[in-house]
């Protein structure tokens, strides 16, 4: 119920099970508040912004832009550890390579073998 949601005071709390987006739920907002409802239920506004759209050629050039590609790549710092024993990207190479755009910002998958 829109009136229980806790959205719009949490938001940053809220956003970090985004991976739930994956599994059939989905953000909806209206005016006042915002939920996580199960897929195919009608919503006011459905949040999907991908990677590849916070993380495109204008982080070159817009401070603004670069700080958010960078706060969402973050999320999945893991992949870009700089110390391969503590990097994921060999356990998890599709999981991290969805974030290649990251490389934008200086991001840079650290591996015990050559990346292709």
């Amino acid at each position: 119920e829109p009136a229980l949601s806790c959205y719009k005071m949490e938001r940053e709390w809220c956003d970090e099970y985004e991976a739930c987006t994956h599994v059939g739920m989905a953000f909806t907002t209206s005016a006042s508040s915002a939920k996580a409802t199960p897929a195919g239920t009608p919503t006011t506004t459905t949040k999907t912004i991908s990677i590849n759209d916070l993380c495109n050629q204008d982080v070159l050039t817009n401070k603004r832009q670069h700080s958010i590609c960078l706060e969402e790549c973050s999320k999945r710092s893991c992949c870009f550890e700089d110390e391969p024993a503590l990097s994921c990207y060999e356990e998890d190479k599709e999981w991290c390579r969805q974030y290649q755009a990251c490389t934008l910002v200086g991001m840079v998958f650290t591996t015990s073998t050559p990346v292709v």
